[in-house]
């Protein structure tokens, strides 16, 4: 019974918990803010191909000039795009869930759940407009994550010499059981485009 008490207290909001709440979705109401957040995730991810066919260009050069393997790939770009519509669905499934239940998939998977101060019906109108930018992002994440998996593991079985069908089907392999490696970077790639990656480095110690 303490410890139940104890637990009920701690998770309790305090008066800062509902001014913040009340402040921060207050900021994130304006339309300009979601049409800001909507039309800089569709250029992030619209820019993803262009940028993976400038990087196969800029390493087919350096790779000759150095006399190694290449290691990009033009094929990466199609790839990306054929992975950016595979990821609609689930993106579109994961927006939904989480304007229903004020959280995406992706955070409840890793247990990180924010207090919210105010419950009830009450508290998801209040949240509405951080909740709505989150479904935003959820939607996007899903779109880059098929995104850069797709290309990932174009990009993998193309690293390893392979061409024909021994390419076709080691991509469908790929596809079927990716690596731990493959998942991470895809989960990277989209965390980087929508602007949510953890910094390193200098900006890391500023921050």
């Amino acid at each position: 019974v303490a410890v139940n008490h104890f637990l009920r207290q701690a998770n309790k909001p305090s008066m800062w918990d509902y001014l913040t709440e009340i402040y921060i979705n207050g900021i994130l109401s304006g339309p300009k803010t979601h049409l800001v957040n909507a039309l800089s995730n569709l250029a992030n991810a619209a820019l993803s191909p262009f940028e993976r066919t400038a990087a196969a260009g800029v390493e087919n050069v350096l790779a000759r000039a150095q006399g190694r393997a290449v290691q990009r790939f033009f094929s990466e770009a199609p790839a990306d795009v054929i992975g950016a519509f595979s990821g609609l669905d689930e993106g579109l499934r994961g927006a939904l869930t989480t304007l229903r239940d004020g959280i995406s998939p992706e955070k409840a998977s890793k247990w990180e759940f924010r207090r919210e101060a105010f419950p009830g019906k009450a508290g998801k109108i209040i949240r509405a407009p951080g909740t709505a930018l989150e479904a935003a992002d959820t939607l996007f994440y899903g779109i880059n994550y098929r995104a850069g998996l797709n290309a990932e593991i174009v990009r993998q079985a193309r690293t390893e010499g392979l061409t024909g069908t021994k390419l076709i089907r080691r991509i469908t392999d790929l596809k079927a059981n990716p690596t731990e490696k493959l998942i991470k970077s895809a989960a990277d790639n989209a965390e980087y485009r929508l602007f949510r990656r953890d910094l390193t480095g200098f900006p890391a110690w500023l921050a």
